[in-house]
């Protein structure tokens, strides 16, 4: 039994951790740090955590999805749409106060 406990022990801490949120975009920043563009946002329920003071997210520019999910983020926000945003590691590269964002679904598709 003990075995099995320490099994799953490991597994559950092995995974990465990740965090989908959806709603609707609430504001963005377009901004211009030294070396890089970000785009800091935020959606509805969005709650500060960790790193993230601020319960915003944030994308930079060395991401290849950049210029795409910025798009998304301005469509969205000016269409009210709902939005489905996938947070890999709760890491706060992009911007010191801002979960960084992989992607950026908009309408109805699967993320």
């Amino acid at each position: 039994m003990k075995i099995i406990l320490l099994f799953f022990v490991f597994i559950s801490s092995s995974l990465s951790i990740a965090e989908i949120q959806t709603g609707k975009i609430t504001g963005y920043i377009p901004y211009e740090a030294p070396g890089k563009q970000v785009l800091i946002f935020k959606i509805q329920g969005s709650a500060p955590s960790g790193c993230n003071t601020t319960g915003r997210l944030a994308i930079d520019s060395t991401s290849l999805k950049f210029k795409a999910t910025q798009a998304a983020v301005m469509s969205a926000f000016h269409s009210q749409s709902d939005v489905t945003v996938l947070i890999p590691q709760l890491t706060c590269n992009a911007w010191s106060n801002s979960w960084d964002v992989e992607a950026v679904c908009v309408g109805l598709i699967p993320c």
